[in-house]
């Protein structure tokens, strides 16, 4: 289990997916406000999403670079009755294998992006997460 900490300033992290079977799961994202107005957590909450981005560089040149990138978005709802501006997610996010042409040979995605978006600057988020075979790209 590990914490991570994005806010408008620093809105994404990134990490290197080191084989095909790399995974993270988000335990839960947690809103902690700078100040102490923390009456509207519930509706800044819903406003944000999470985009997660897995890319890999399959072929490059000088004339011609070959990406693959697969994007897609989490919804962040807290529930109704919730007291505190945290989210329990537990959303495991699995790397995914590529097929290249008519190479039979599996390649996978090499990095996965988080990015919190529609963040205001008077909170961060922070999120729990479990890796593995994961590292936090530097």
């Amino acid at each position: 289990m590990k914490l991570f900490t994005l806010n408008q300033s620093n809105p994404f992290i990134e990490f290197i997916l080191n084989s095909k079977e790399s995974y993270i799961t988000i335990k839960s994202i947690h809103l902690q406000y700078k100040g102490n107005d923390t009456t509207q957590w519930m509706e800044e909450f819903s406003k944000m999403k999470l985009l997660v981005t897995h890319h890999s560089l399959v072929f490059t040149t000088e004339s011609f670079v070959d990406e693959r990138t697969l994007d897609y978005t989490i919804l962040l709802f807290p529930e109704i009755n919730q007291s505190q501006p945290i989210i329990h997610l537990n959303q495991t996010i699995k790397n995914d294998v590529l097929k290249i042409g008519w190479n039979s040979s599996e390649k996978f995605y090499t990095s996965l992006k988080l990015e919190i978006q529609h963040i205001k600057e008077t909170f961060d988020v922070l999120l729990d997460i479990d890796l593995f075979e994961v590292a936090k790209k530097c």
